[in-house]
């Protein structure tokens, strides 16, 4: 699963959101599969399965994927035996979802994904001409700013002009204009007070 504003040659690199190689989490193993994948301005939301009967719903929010529901949760003291998720299953925040119970019962639901706190770290990097792309993980409304410095182990940090933005959420993309006609750098994302 690939998330991307503009999957064409000019727009940045899709961001590889799980794949096969994924660890399922608060779940065992790799997902196995995917089902129905759903897309807000802030989350993306999925159904994946894994070994031994494992599925869930799950959500990239804010530049981490958690686990809404699986089949080991409950729901009204139920046990979950089906899930399902549909694309339109979310719509900004909250998760649209039916579960079937093993007593044959089922219910539609709604569940609120609250981001973890983002790890600030660059994810998506990539070469375009004498540019550099950078993406990284945010959190709607917190400020970031990218800092380089030439010395990995000595120096200041100096925040790059025009690189401080506001999160949206999701991937935010920067592009260093002419950052490889320059001497090497070294660089480091840093949330703002």
């Amino acid at each position: 699963i690939y998330s991307g504003d503009d999957i064409s040659q000019n727009g940045p690199p899709p961001v590889k959101i799980a794949d096969l190689l994924t660890p399922i989490p608060n779940g065992l193993g790799n997902f196995t599969g995917f089902g129905p994948v759903s897309l807000s301005a802030t989350d993306l939301a999925f159904l994946g399965t894994g070994a031994n009967g494992q599925e869930g719903i799950y959500d990239f929010v804010g530049g981490q994927l958690v686990k809404v529901i699986d089949r080991n949760d409950s729901l009204d003291g139920k046990t979950i035996t089906d899930l399902e998720f549909s694309r339109t299953g979310l719509f900004g925040d909250p998760v649209a979802f039916r579960a079937t119970f093993s007593d044959g019962s089922q219910g539609v639901y709604t569940m609120d994904v609250v981001p973890p706190p983002a790890a600030l770290r660059i994810i998506a990097v990539a070469k375009a001409g004498s540019d550099l792309q950078l993406g990284f993980a945010s959190v709607a409304r917190k400020i970031y700013a990218l800092e380089s410095r030439t010395d990995l182990a000595t120096g200041a940090w100096v925040t790059l002009p025009g690189t401080t933005t506001s999160g949206t959420g999701g991937i935010v993309q920067t592009t260093l204009t002419n950052a490889f006609l320059a001497p090497r750098q070294f660089y480091r994302l840093r949330q703002l007070p």
